[in-house]
């Protein structure tokens, strides 16, 4: 069994025998409400049965309300028969009939099934502890938690959707058989963004339409900005009514691929490591259903994973699948491929027919932006714009330096001559074009909104080119002004959608809706081009800015899948950020040495090995955590944890405790409060144990989520539940580094079996060394400071359940009987000591109560 020795206070756990409810709708605290009367007709799927009458589907948390054919009183339950043999028999409580069939048939993956549709973790153990003995009732109890906090209209595509994903599709099926979606794995979604506005038809789009009448792939190639993409997306927007499904992948890498595809195709949220198998999987996923047609853009593919695609996502016997490949690599390996070299001469005069000047000053500007359609529209808006002549232009942008300015990684792309690329400099006098007239634009007592949409728009030039979130960019912008009292999120998104405008008309973004979401795209040499803006006195402002956002979108404990729809949109921007401090350390060691960053750069490798291992994806995880563990080391100077005896574990925390403590009190940019404890992201029963205990406190809300700000915490430090920030500051990086070391050593604890083939003896020493270490760090906490930290628990926890438990020493040998038996017996001691030392202590994550 799982136990989980925090449970919060907030929880009243019914007696083990009680099976029923009060006949009526009891009232046990707070105000009554209106119920459901169960006869609303909610969509064309099937209908709630009868019985289900008189259910709220989504009463508050603080009610308990019974059905009207329950007949079991509170003063007796009712007794549950069990049979000479077969499996229990769930209750008779009168709830849905549907709920219950399922129910009856999850087995062990009511778990899983319960994640998925957000149920909270804290719920889920809970509702195991109260029906440990009826694995049935469990997970009914489960699937009914989920179904009274549904908000939506249509609950049963949700279920659907998630019993998919959980490879459950044949009990999906059978239970649910009239769902929305049923038999389709994209439901018709599409994510591909319209193309710009004043699109020109090009030779080349042609030549693509007259080459995929007969072949069903081709490979796009140019340079970033020729137009491949815009030419893909006109394609889709030319003949859509064809497909089922539009669908663009980024692909520079593996990790792109893997998280474009888990939001193409929610059957596949849990996903391959190996990402060839995964490929061919949805590829013959869509091949199987061949009365659907399907539209894929790999886009921005590289050499590592074009080879990869052109292998495994092999549509040549497919009628039903169309692909276009984008990629700058020339050598794609493929016959059926065509160059994109940009626009010709009679296309460019098209795009500048509005320009009053001879033709062969527009040839000129046409040569000298390398002919590409992005670095033409830029010129011909500024030229517009400043009303000033092709000559005067040309002579601006020649006199841009940006030898001091361009990244090692981008010098090799472009080569040795790329100081004359007029189209480079094009995009950056664009850029600075822009920002100077958003400086205009917001003068006065609005300064301080024009320094933060140019800082919206730097830091995008750090995420991924591709479905970008307006909403995230709303919080990025709430995050930047840092005002007392927060504009409202419709004035933040004002100011956004000025922003959004001004990137469009000059071709920087195009904008595509999913379901009642909006995202952006971008490309390569906007984001070079913004990149470049480096103001003297903060050059990693935007990144940092961007990686405080991201974190507070992501919360370990509340669970990945509660969020799943957001998170995910997430991860490939996470990837991109964390790629781009990789390549500033190499570019530039000595401004990479602020902790601040590194630690910033931590916490978002913390998260992404967090997510990955709830995925599935253990490789990844691993990957991540491990480089997590090895930026913390780096950070204070510390050796490998690869420490085996108890007394060296013990001084190796003293000493990365005094070594952590030291670098907060003296960097001043390391401020936890403002940094990290500020924006963190609580779940629902963290927020009502802190209201049961400290009143009816407001907390800031974006979407579900629950947001610490300023006022909150010093609302909290007042009332006891949160730790004032003098000790903050001593015991949140021994916590953090405690939290790293924690997930990365329960890598092992997961998957011991895995590891046991693995000969690699160094590393699975680092690997099981790390829980202990974090145990050891956490003791120290409180020895220092009279914190109680969360992970003492989880990590006693799991030394006791696993460590004592094993058959092998951490040497890898086998123990001896006697030494096997010992250990049990030590245990269960220590496991009696942990449940007591959880009732009795107050517990502290990120320095606010659990």
């Amino acid at each position: 069994m799982w136990w989980s020795p925090v449970a919060p206070r907030s929880f009243t756990v019914a007696p083990k025998s009680y099976t029923g409810a009060p006949s009526g709708p009891k009232k046990l605290y707070g105000r009554p409400q209106k119920l459901y009367d169960g006869t609303q007709k909610l969509y064309d799927g099937p209908q709630w049965p009868p019985e289900a009458k008189g259910l709220h589907p989504v009463a508050p948390r603080n009610y308990m309300v019974a059905p009207r054919s329950c007949t079991v009183a509170l003063n007796g339950p009712k007794k549950l028969y069990r049979g000479p043999s077969g499996p229990q028999k769930i209750k008779d409580t009168g709830h849905q009939k549907w709920l219950q069939d399922i129910a009856g048939h999850l087995g062990k993956n009511a778990r899983k099934v319960a994640r998925r549709l957000g149920v909270t973790d804290e719920d889920i153990e809970n509702i195991d502890s109260n029906h440990k003995d009826n694995s049935e009732e469990a997970a009914y109890q489960m699937l009914r938690k989920w179904y009274q906090n549904y908000r939506g209209k249509n609950p049963i595509p949700e279920l659907y959707e998630a019993l998919v994903e959980c490879e459950l599709k044949g009990i999906a099926d059978r239970f649910l058989p009239n769902s929305t979606g049923h038999g389709s794995i994209h439901r018709k979604r599409c994510n591909i963004a319209k193309t710009v506005g004043n699109f020109i038809t090009t030779e080349d789009m042609k030549k693509c339409k007259k080459h995929l009448e007969n072949e069903n792939s081709i490979v796009l190639t140019g340079l970033s900005g020729s137009g491949k993409t815009e030419i893909a997306k006109r394609y889709w927007e030319d003949n859509r009514q064809k497909y089922e499904c539009g669908w663009l992948i980024h692909s520079g890498t593996e990790e792109n691929i893997r998280n474009a595809l888990a939001k193409c195709s929610r059957r596949f949220q849990r996903v391959d490591p190996d990402v060839t198998l995964l490929l061919e999987d949805i590829c013959e996923e869509m091949k199987r259903e061949s009365d659907r047609k399907f539209f894929i853009i790999f886009d921005d593919v590289s050499p590592a994973t074009q080879k990869i695609i052109q292998e495994h996502f092999d549509t040549r016997l497919a009628d039903n699948i169309t692909v276009i490949i984008t990629t700058q690599t020339v050598q794609h390996g493929n016959e059926n491929s065509l160059k994109i070299e940009g626009f010709s001469q009679e296309e460019m005069l098209e795009l500048l027919r509005e320009l009053e000047t001879e033709t062969r000053s527009k040839v000129k500007l046409w040569n000298e932006m390398g002919r590409l359609p992005c670095a033409l529209v830029c010129a011909e808006y500024d030229i517009n714009k400043q009303k000033t002549t092709i000559e005067q232009y040309l002579k601006a942008v020649n006199d841009v330096d940006i030898n001091p300015m361009i990244e090692q990684r981008t010098q090799n792309a472009l080569g040795s001559d790329y100081n004359k690329r007029g189209f480079v400099k094009a995009h950056v006098q664009s850029v600075r074009s822009m920002m100077k007239e958003i400086e205009e634009e917001f003068s006065d007592d609005k300064v301080h909104v024009a320094r933060g949409l140019c800082l919206v728009f730097k830091s995008m030039a750090y995420m991924n080119s591709n479905a970008i979130p307006v909403s995230f960019l709303v919080n990025l912008l709430s995050l930047i002004l840092d005002q007392k009292t927060p504009l409202p999120e419709e004035k933040l998104e004002q100011y956004i959608n000025q922003l959004i405008d001004k990137m469009q008309i000059r071709w920087f973004v195009t904008i595509f809706k999913e379901d009642s979401d909006r995202f952006l795209d971008s490309h390569d040499l906007v984001k070079l081009a913004t990149r470049m803006q480096i103001d003297v006195d903060s050059r990693n402002e935007p990144l940092e800015k961007l990686f405080k956002a991201l974190l507070s979108c992501f919360a370990k404990d509340t669970g990945f899948m509660a969020y799943f729809k957001t998170n995910a949109a997430l991860l490939p921007h996470v990837e991109e950020a964390l790629d781009r401090v990789e390549q500033l350390r190499h570019d530039d060691p000595t401004e990479m040495q602020r902790p601040y960053l590194s630690l910033m750069e931590i916490g978002l490798l913390d998260v992404l090995g967090n997510v990955y291992a709830k995925t599935e994806r253990e490789e990844q995880s691993e990957k991540k955590l491990e480089r997590a563990v090895d930026l913390f080391f780096e950070l204070i100077d510390e050796n490998d944890i690869s420490v085996q005896s108890e007394s060296d574990i013990v001084a190796t925390a003293q000493d990365i405790y005094r070594k952590l403590h030291n670098l907060v009190t003296q960097n001043e940019d390391v401020n936890v409060l403002s940094n990290f404890v500020v924006g963190l992201v609580l779940n629902k029963t963290d927020v009502e144990q802190l209201r049961r205990i400290a009143g009816d406190i407001k907390f800031p809300e974006r979407g579900s989520q629950f947001l610490v700000d300023v006022n909150t915490y010093h609302k909290l430090v007042k009332h006891g539940v949160a730790l004032p920030e003098e000790e903050l500051k001593r015991m949140y990086l021994p916590e953090l580094f405690a939290s790293v070391l924690y997930e990365y050593g329960r890598l092992y604890l997961k998957n011991a079996d895995k590891f046991k083939n693995i000969k690699d003896e160094k590393r699975i020493k680092k690997i099981k060394s790390a829980i202990n270490l974090s145990h050891a760090v956490c003791q120290v906490i409180t020895e220092k400071t009279d914190v109680h930290v969360l992970h003492t628990i989880l990590t006693k926890r799991n030394i006791l359940l696993h460590v004592y438990s094993e058959d092998l020493d951490d040497d890898g040998n086998a123990k001896q009987p006697l030494r096997k038996l010992n250990d049990l017996y030590k245990g269960k001691k220590k496991y009696e000591e942990l449940l007591e030392e959880a009732v009795d202590r107050k517990w502290f994550q990120h320095g606010i109560m659990k």
